[in-house]
This record gives C-alpha cells, sequence and structure tokens, in this order.
C-alpha cells in the first residue's frame, strides 16, 4: 500500500499495478508543485527508508526573459531564466558553439531569477538547452546566433524633397 501527502497536505489518489515477477509499481499525479510524502507500506508496516520525498516542478512555467535576438561574439552577453512558478528544482543550462564545444557560463540574481552570462567566441549559431533536475526542457534547444560587431551596419536614410525642390 502507499501513501501519499501533497504539498499543501492533501491526499493524492495513487494506483498500484501488480508486476509479473510479484514486485508493485505505484503510480500518482502531483496536483501541484512542492514537496510530495511517500509513505509504503508493507503489512501495515513502512518499508526501510519510508517515508519518501519528492518534489514536483512545472518546466511550462520557466519563463526566458530579456532574450537578446543575437549574440555579440567577444563580448559579455546576458539572458534571465525566472523559476519563480517552476518549483524546487535544479537548473542548469547548456550552450553549444558551432563547432560542438560546450561554451563556459555563469549564474548571478536571486534564487529564483537567474541571469545567465555567456561570451561567445565563434560567430554563428549557438544552441541553447535549459534543464530542470537534468532533462532538457520541451522546445529546446533554442538558437541564437553570434555576430561581430565590429562589421559594419547599413542603413538607408530617406528624406522627402522640399517643396521647392519639388518645383525645380
Amino acid at each position: 500500500r502507499a501513501l501519499v501527502t501533497g504539498s499543501k497536505g492533501e491526499n493524492v489518489s495513487v494506483k498500484i499495478y501488480e508486476q509479473p515477477n510479484g514486485d508493485s509499481v505505484g503510480e500518482f499525479v502531483p496536483l501541484s508543485i512542492g514537496q510530495y510524502r511517500i509513505e509504503i507500506l508493507y503489512a501495515n508496516q513502512p518499508v526501510v527508508g519510508s517515508p519518501f520525498f519528492a518534489n514536483a516542478y512545472d518546466p511550462q512555467a520557466l519563463e526566458i526573459v530579456n532574450m537578446p535576438k543575437d549574440l555579440i561574439a567577444g563580448s559579455e552577453n546576458f539572458l534571465e531564466v525566472n523559476l519563480s512558478r517552476v518549483g524546487n528544482v535544479d537548473f542548469d543550462i547548456k550552450v553549444v558553439a558551432p563547432s560542438g564545444n560546450v561554451l563556459p557560463v555563469t549564474f548571478e540574481g536571486q534564487a529564483y531569477i537567474k541571469k545567465i552570462r555567456l561570451v561567445p567566441i565563434e560567430l554563428g549559431a549557438h544552441r541553447i538547452s535549459l534543464m530542470l533536475a537534468g532533462q532538457q526542457i520541451n522546445g529546446m534547444p533554442i538558437t541564437l546566433n553570434a555576430i561581430d560587431s565590429r562589421l559594419p551596419n547599413a542603413c538607408l536614410l530617406y528624406t522627402s524633397p522640399s517643396p521647392r525642390d519639388a518645383h525645380e
């Protein structure tokens, strides 16, 4: 038998499936983010190590803020990640340069707002993967292009003719 208590003290329904080898597998669906208490009983006695604790998190609640359009090669680049609605889970990021080398990154900021600093040294497409609990988040990797800030930018300036020029 298994008893699961949710992060807000609620009882959570558990389905138990008997396996052909005689083992049992329990399954439950977390109702909210937070820590869950899982008590496993055999002959109405807790098994060794019980209760167990697990954290439920919501990877879809991760929000990327201040995402640059492009990266500037040879310069510090920043993006921010808001984890405030995700839950208590390990966060990591992996940035892969066009050559396949993994780019070092550093984190700054508070517990739930992470400011990520990276300095690309190669031009071209950099693949950025955000991970929670060691698992890549759906929709990853995203790609940002590292450009050379020293290359000139062309711009077209248009001025309308003055009324006097129109009559000449």
